[in-house]
């Protein structure tokens, strides 16, 4: 779980970020545009230095869209605070550019909407921090057990990722996937390196980069910046401010490019940058910001609906785009399940945005559809309505026997990417006490999870009174709890 592993650590500085084109026409006949894609570990939150100079970090990559890192539930509010429109609470994402869910919600990505109803692939990364492969490098270990270390613990977790977004490109739409690995690239790590910091003391064939150039990726920073000798671009450890409230890397921390742009299919790289400590002062965070531009040619949009967040309030304004095709007819929004509509307008074909007034609407899963002119269904996705100011909810059996599982459930949860659910002794502080049982949530808005043996921590729990805690984003804020008692 990342956030209970201690972060890598380090020390370095590059260059800061020079482009500021954003996602334009490069003329009236074309279809290919510049695009500008970023990340950024925002570190703990973003607050362990300051939140509003991770803003400031953010802003002064420029990027059309942008994956963090370590948001700990803030990408709500980074997107506002940053002026940007969209948001992706389950991809970590914020972005100037409309954000459309693929047929299928499938988790690995989402479309970027770079010019009316032609898209782009984008995917997000936070590969885990365990087993840190320069720090075992830097101890001496061989490279074959570091090579092992890495398939064993970060290509399990890039590959099924790796191998959807490579199917996508392949498919032909442009696809990126940007994020912090947690792994050094074998671009880097060459015999012309070797000896160019302490820890580089062989060539290595790092898994997660070779895997990715096999599937047709490609390293941005390295298409610009080919000699890894005079253009090391490293990105961890950035020289932020020590903190005497959160864990800081170590003076003797081995410096390395561990976060990426990646892109595969159609496109071109014609720039990419560090944003270094020098832009923005104090610099805010553990990592430096990259951002990359490209000249991309989007693919068309497939006939798809999708709402702009999946979980809303009543009375909220349900944000709602389709790509149709000639025969789209009607956008309609009903309880999932069946029943009558609850909202409905007449839509264009290619892309239409339409907002529903959701005051009315009872709490719970709604479906929206695409119908043709037939009454058909073109597309579907789901949304869900939570009742004002209610909040998340979980429920737990209040009474569960010695080795028996724990089933919990939950409803209206945030969504996002990593929240998780831990198992604690009755009034115990999360900030403070050690969880005994924990499992993500999927990044679900309602669902279930049963913890039992095949749960990380330890089971079974001994009688007692205990509390299940819903928790965000990798962070120790409970949003709904549930108490039970083990007899």
């Amino acid at each position: 779980m990342r956030r209970l592993v201690a972060p890598i650590v380090g020390l370095a500085v590059l260059a800061a970020c020079t482009s500021t084109s954003s996602a334009t026409s490069t003329s009236a006949d074309s279809a290919s545009v510049a695009l500008r894609v970023g990340t950024l570990n925002m570190e703990y939150g973003g607050e362990v230095i300051d939140f509003d100079k991770v803003v400031e970090a953010a802003l002064a990559l420029d990027a059309d869209v942008l994956a963090v890192q370590e948001p700990w539930g803030h990408v709500p509010r980074l997107a506002g605070d940053m002026g940007y429109p969209y948001y992706d609470t389950r991809r970590h994402i914020v972005s100037r550019l409309p954000l459309l869910d693929p047929p299928g919600s499938p988790a690995e990505y989402t479309y970027v909407e770079v010019s009316p109803g032609r898209v782009v692939a984008f995917g997000t990364m936070h590969l885990s921090s365990s087993a840190y492969g320069p720090n075992r490098t830097r101890r001496g270990d061989p490279a074959a057990a570091v090579v092992a270390g890495e398939e064993k613990i970060r290509l399990p977790e890039i590959s099924p990722v790796a191998d959807v977004l490579a199917a996508v490109a392949a498919q032909g739409t442009p696809t990126f996937l940007a994020g912090d690995f947690n792994s050094t690239s074998h671009l880097d790590w060459t015999e012309a390196t070797v000896g160019s910091r302490p820890h580089v003391i062989y060539p290595l064939a790092w898994p997660v980069t070779v895997t990715l150039e096999e599937l047709g990726f490609r390293d941005s920073f390295r298409d610009v910046h080919p000699d890894p000798v005079t253009d090391p671009g490293l990105t961890w450890p950035a020289a932020r401010p020590t903190s005497t409230d959160s864990w800081n890397p170590g003076p003797a921390a081995p410096a390395d490019r561990i976060d990426y742009v990646f892109a595969a299919g159609l496109s071109t790289t014609t720039d990419s940058q560090v944003l270094t400590e020098d832009a923005v002062t104090p610099w805010p965070t553990d990592h430096r910001g990259l951002v990359s531009t490209f000249q991309v040619t989007p693919a068309p949009a497939p006939v798809l609906v999708s709402p702009e967040q999946r979980l809303w309030e009543q009375g909220d304004e349900v944000r709602v785009t389709s790509v149709g095709d000639a025969d789209s007819a009607r956008v309609v929004v009903r309880l999932a399940g069946g029943g009558d509509p609850v909202a409905g307008a007449d839509v264009g074909a290619s892309v239409d945005a339409e907002a529903f007034d959701s005051t009315d609407w009872a709490p719970g899963s709604y479906e929206i559809a695409l119908l043709d002119g037939a009454g058909n269904v073109q597309a579907t996705s789901q949304t869900w309505v939570a009742e004002a100011g209610a909040g998340p909810t979980m429920t737990v059996d209040p009474s569960i026997a010695e080795g028996d599982p724990i089933d919990v459930t939950w409803n209206a949860a945030p969504g996002n990417r990593f929240d998780w659910i831990g198992i604690y002794r009755r009034g115990a502080d999360p900030n403070v006490a050690y969880y005994l049982l924990w499992t993500y949530t999927g990044a679900t808005i309602e669902g279930a999870a049963t913890l039992d043996g095949d749960a990380e921590g330890r089971f079974p729990l001994p009688p007692g009174k205990y509390t299940a805690m819903l928790l965000v984003d990798d962070a120790y804020e409970a949003v709904a709890t549930a108490d039970f008692v083990i007899t």
